[in-house]
């Protein structure tokens, strides 16, 4: 579904806009967009599972059991080299735990594994509240990640305002200017495509830039 879009979209809006620049270039920079706005989506259902977890009481028994079972398994024991993490157990207690915490979600595996990591370092955090222990392992680690995601878009937006300013006023063509950047950064300034999309060549069309 995702690749049919981006085919629409270079075939129709962008193909008119970006005449002059290469198709794949603007289909990569929108599988980065895609692929940021999919993991900071990611990001946000994990926190809000893990915080809806706390309020759920009727889990409660059934995880710690569950985590009691991983313990008694090795999971945690991450510095055993003789743990078989291949074990069909862990995948089992997984599945479970999955079930129970992100159901209806298809986070990755990672995500799932991450899950009972923080749960039980929650529960081992006796001397705080819950809400309080959720801040403290969940909640200010993924806000954390939120905001430097932030941090790096605003920096390419200031980045690129630069670049343009200094073209425009060298005469340069906005376009050449677009292109040569995304030449030279590769992969981590594909994004300034959809910038431009949205936000800047509306403006540019003008004759100033705000």
């Amino acid at each position: 579904m995702q690749d049919d879009f981006v085919k629409n979209l270079l075939k129709g809006e962008l193909a008119m806009e970006f005449s002059d620049i290469e198709d794949d270039l603007i289909k990569l920079s929108l599988e980065w967009r895609a692929e940021f706005v999919e993991i900071r989506h990611q990001v946000y259902t994990y926190s809000d599972c893990l915080r809806s977890l706390l309020k759920d009481e009727s889990q409660k028994g059934h995880l710690k059991v569950l985590i009691t079972e991983l313990e008694t398994e090795g999971f945690f024991d991450t510095d055993n080299a003789s743990i078989d993490w291949e074990k069909e157990r862990f995948s089992e207690l997984g599945n479970q735990f999955c079930g129970k915490v992100f159901a209806g979600h298809s986070l990755p595996k990672h995500f799932v594994i991450r899950g009972i990591m923080d749960y039980r370092s929650i529960l081992s955090l006796k001397d705080r509240s819950q809400p309080d222990a959720f801040r403290f392992v969940v909640g200010r680690v993924c806000d954390r990640w939120i905001e430097r995601c932030e941090a790096v878009l605003t920096s390419i937006h200031l980045q690129l305002y630069r670049c343009l300013n200094s073209h425009k006023m060298s005469g340069g063509k906005w376009k050449s200017i677009v292109k040569c950047i995304i030449k030279k950064h590769s992969c981590h300034y594909l994004f300034i495509y959809l910038v431009f999309v949205l936000y800047v060549s509306p403006v540019l069309d003008g004759d100033t830039i705000p």
